[in-house]
């Protein structure tokens, strides 16, 4: 599954980190106008909003790839599980015990989860990440700007 959709995911990432922090670099930058020239500070709050309404899509992006990514991780996990109470079943045919064997081997050594290409993996502490990476940004990027 991840080599199908990393990068994708990757792609996505990229694009939405790269999107929210200019809407949010814009957002600042017109707030700060709107303060200075009191003769455009209708046009200056009116890009503020629509600024911080992209960032916010992006971030929404962000949360939702990362919550479906997690979501599908954490049910596989609990596939494990429920294979070992299965093999706790006492009417439970030898062959179709070998077979859960196997298969919960697998679960057991090839765990599931997305990365964005095998960069870097995609859970909640993503979300950590992409905010501090985001912040960082927009400092260094506020730091040349004055």
């Amino acid at each position: 599954m991840n080599t199908r959709y990393g990068l994708q995911i990757f792609l996505s990432m990229t694009m939405t980190f790269m999107s929210v922090t200019t809407c949010l670099f814009f957002g600042i930058t017109f707030a700060v106008n709107s303060q200075k020239d009191k003769s455009s500070e209708g046009k200056h709050l009116s890009a503020l909003r629509f600024s911080l309404i992209w960032a916010s899509l992006g971030i929404f992006r962000t949360c939702m790839i990362t919550s479906t990514c997690n979501a599908v991780a954490v049910e596989a996990e609990r596939t494990a599980v429920l294979l070992q109470n299965l093999l706790l079943e006492p009417s439970l045919h030898p062959d179709i015990a070998k077979e859960i064997q196997l298969f919960l081997q697998q679960v057991r050594i090839r765990p599931v989860r997305f990365t964005a290409s095998n960069f870097f993996i995609i859970d909640h502490s993503t979300l950590c990440s992409f905010t501090g990476a985001v912040v960082t940004c927009l400092v260094i990027l506020l730091q040349f700007h004055t």
